[in-house]
């Protein structure tokens, strides 16, 4: 009878030990957003998690204490238990009950109180912790002389050693909250549309006109000696409502041509385009968006030139540019920018038809190819990555091996861009 309550006790505090560590990995790697929500919905096993993980030292005390708890109380009865067997059937070899004690706990407690309880609770993280929330709550109270003491003795080594620190955010980086809703995506919580808009929106704080700006070379403009004829026909071209008007350069923007709201029977159609213009608004290549955006509403100009920090026009932004950085592009019938990414067999090869300005972020996704970029990169597109590998803007006809899987052609360049590729898929 003793033996059965000595393996019995040994069984208990091996699974109590199992419980506190799997119910800490489970609490520490649980779904935050989802916890808060859930939380916020009444919730009560959710709302014990998000207590306990806004107070961590309780949590970490109580899961701390009772796993040592068990791995001491369960190794004091097997170390009996080895004992009485030793004494009463072996007793010759009583001398070596402790190397016998410790390759038999030893095992037992790495496997069944860390390894396998740390896996579960990481594989079924949100769904255990919940489960537990009360488990712990209970074990905090049961506890909590012990607790209350490791917790002071703890706040008294830190403060000594200036190692401690208060942390009561939920989030302690913008990339915590990335992995959170990259985690909802693989959990089917989110979708990936919605993953990229969210990440849209965390980044909005940080870019700047550069990078939403319409680049100089993909800007309709017309000269400032042109007639009022010649940029109506270029507005019913385009379909573009503003064209910046240049001077000689066409670097060198001196206004914003708009014939909205004019009546064009009052006009001199044969007149030059300057006579119609207004001052442009101009914003340096490194000002925020979100700053931009503020300017725009409160100045009801929705139309900006970026200059750089010679004086020199390098592109356009305008109100759309900065709304799609949230939603993505928008299209309408002047302005369709999605690109085919279906691949089409030639003689059995897979070919693909792209646009140079492509975005290899885009590539990437659609096919599951990586290009091999340096780390903090400013390269972009499918042509910057060209002129990267290349050092030189190619010609038509020339081909490019990236690595054994892909070969790029360029189909289309003049001396300054290149303008269409060719991808092969070996």
């Amino acid at each position: 009878m003793e033996y059965i309550l000595l393996i019995l006790g040994i069984v208990f505090f091996v699974a109590l030990q199992f419980l506190f560590a799997c119910s800490e990995m489970s609490i520490v790697s649980s779904n935050r957003l989802k916890i808060h929500y859930l939380a916020k919905q009444g919730n009560k096993n959710a709302q014990i998690i998000e207590y306990l993980l806004n107070n961590s030292h309780k949590f970490l005390g109580t899961t701390l204490v009772g796993v040592n708890l068990s791995v001491v109380t369960s190794s004091a009865l097997t170390a009996s238990l080895i004992f009485k067997i030793l004494n009463n059937y072996f007793p010759d070899y009583k001398s070596v009950q402790p190397i016998i004690s410790t390759l038999l706990v030893g095992p037992i407690i790495l496997m069944f109180g860390e390894i396998v309880p740390l896996s579960i609770g990481r594989l079924y993280n949100t769904t255990l912790a919940l489960k537990m929330a009360k488990f712990i709550k209970t074990f905090y109270y049961i506890l909590f002389i012990i607790i209350a003491i490791a917790t002071r003795i703890s706040w008294l080594l830190g403060k000594i050693t200036g190692t401690l620190k208060k942390e009561n955010k939920m989030f302690s980086s913008i990339d915590e909250i990335k992995s959170l809703f990259e985690e909802g995506v693989k959990e089917g919580d989110l979708k990936k549309d919605d993953l990229n808009m969210l990440l849209r929106i965390l980044n909005f704080k940080k870019n700047t006109a550069s990078d939403i700006m319409c680049p100089l070379i993909k800007i309709n403009m017309i000269e400032a000696n042109k007639s009022i004829t010649e940029l109506i026909e270029l507005i019913q071209k385009t379909g573009h409502s503003k064209i910046p008007v240049y001077y000689e350069r066409v670097d060198n923007v001196i206004g914003i041509a708009n014939i909205k709201g004019i009546d064009l029977k009052t006009l001199d159609l044969n007149a030059p385009v300057k006579t119609i213009m207004t001052k442009p608004y101009f914003i340096p290549e490194t000002k925020p968006i979100k700053e931009i955006l503020k300017e725009m509403k409160i100045n009801y100009n929705h139309f900006a030139v970026v200059v750089n920090e010679f004086g020199g026009v390098s592109g356009i932004v305008t109100i759309e540019d900065i709304v799609e950085e949230v939603l993505g592009e928008i299209e309408d019938e002047f302005n369709k920018t999605t690109t085919n990414l279906e691949l089409t067999n030639i003689a059995n090869q897979p070919i693909l038809d792209i646009d140079a300005d492509l975005e290899l972020s885009e590539l990437s996704e659609k096919l599951n190819i990586e290009f091999d970029l340096p780390d903090e990169t400013e390269i972009t597109t499918v042509a910057g990555y060209i002129l990267y590998k290349l050092g030189k803007i190619p010609p038509k006809g020339m081909k490019l091996e990236i690595n054994e899987q892909i070969k790029l052609t360029i189909l289309d360049a003049d001396d300054r861009r290149i303008i269409k590729v060719r991808l092969e898929l070996k």
